[in-house]
């Protein structure tokens, strides 16, 4: 392996040098810059892995290929650049580089990796090129700073938890040709306050916009046939949703503790609430319907849900799991079924409620 001399600070890679070896620089926290000859193709896996006193790094041109881990934890970098020579972005190339103000992404790149910018707290500004195809998992959790981020529609595949804990993102446009919202994909946005889904998503996946609690704007497209368990839960700024026909499942808290929720519509689609999918929904008020083709409600689907007056079936659900669906529905007045469905419901709701229960 190359040894590399450090003076002052310093470090001067040597003319001729093609490859930047794995951990070459690791764990030196003296090195404060580094001069990189236009030799040099590749920055191997953790070449400079905590080097906390690292500024500043200018990659030559001739680089191909950054690789795993290779500034992982340099806190005090504060700008580099990527050339257009550069292909290959690998994981978590520059996890924790919490000084990182700003980062461009050249047209050579074609994914960016899982974990890449994670944990880059002061990334402010990020521009991805249209030659990206895929985000990586976590590829930006927790950069707490960015506000805004312009997904190219050339992304098809975005990882889960890609944006997690963005707490300064405000609004998000979904890229044309992204089929799935993958899991806790924004998960703890509390700044975000406006999502677009494009027509092309077909699923919502588990927890994806989990505790976005500023959250105020969201069109759920036709195209949408499944959302997940914990989807929107605990978005409390969210005051009306349209949840569109072409979904037949609401999943287990998929709105559960969405507080400012003040109506909500069962699409006639629907065959199965999920358990506590709407509990803790104070806002709700008035009346629920729950449309005919509902074949099954699991426990607690609105627990809580203390503002609602009363509850009317369309249908006949075949299978309530738990007697607890409506418990704490302390406003509850009226239970309305359909004719001759009286007993039918008695069976499946609790004895206490049995007196709210009224024939259409």
């Amino acid at each position: 392996m190359a040894e590399y001399k450090i003076e002052n600070g310093k470090a001067v890679i040597p003319e001729g040098t093609t490859t930047i070896e794995d951990y070459a620089f690791d764990g030196c926290a003296d090195l404060k810059s580094i001069i990189i000859p236009d030799s040099v193709t590749e920055i191997g896996e953790g070449a400079f892995y905590e080097c906390t006193a690292l500024a500043e790094v200018v990659i030559p041109s001739s680089v191909t290929r950054i690789g795993n881990s290779a500034f992982l934890k340099c806190t005090e970098l504060k700008s580099i650049v990527i050339p257009p020579s550069v292909t290959n972005i690998e994981d978590y190339a520059f996890q924790g580089c919490a000084n990182l103000k700003s980062i461009a992404i050249p047209d050579s790149v074609t994914e960016i990796g899982d974990g890449v910018f994670r944990e880059c707290t002061g990334l402010a500004e990020v521009v991805i090129s249209p030659s990206v195809t895929r985000i990586g998992i976590s590829a930006f959790e927790e950069c707490t700073e960015l506000r805004s981020i312009v997904i190219p529609p050339s992304v098809s595949n975005i990882g889960r938890k890609a944006f997690a804990n963005c707490t300064g993102l405000t609004t998000v446009v979904i890229p044309l040709g992204l089929s799935v919202i993958d899991e806790r994909l924004f998960y703890g946005c509390t700044g975000l306050t406006k999502v677009v889904i494009p027509p092309s998503v077909t699923k919502i996946e588990n927890m994806a916009f989990d505790k976005c609690t500023g959250l105020k704007e969201l069109s759920i497209p036709t195209s949408v046939t499944e959302i997940g368990p914990g989807a929107f839960a605990e978005c409390a700024g969210l005051t009306d949703v349209v949840i569109p026909e072409s979904v037949t499942e609401i999943g287990t808290a998929t709105f559960s503790k969405c507080t400012g929720l003040t109506s909500m519509e069962i699409p006639s689609m629907v065959k199965k609430i999920g358990m506590n999918a709407f509990m803790n929904c104070t806002g709700l008020t008035g009346d629920m319907v729950i449309s005919a083709s509902v074949e099954e409600i699991e426990g607690g689907a609105f627990f809580g849900c203390s503002g609602l007056t009363s509850i009317e079936f369309l249908g006949s659900v075949k299978k309530i799991k738990e007697n607890n669906i409506f418990a704490y529905c302390k406003n509850l007045k009226k239970i309305t079924v359909p004719a001759k469905k009286v007993d039918f419901y008695k069976k499946r709701l609790p004895e206490e409620m049995h007196g709210l229960i009224v024939e259409k």
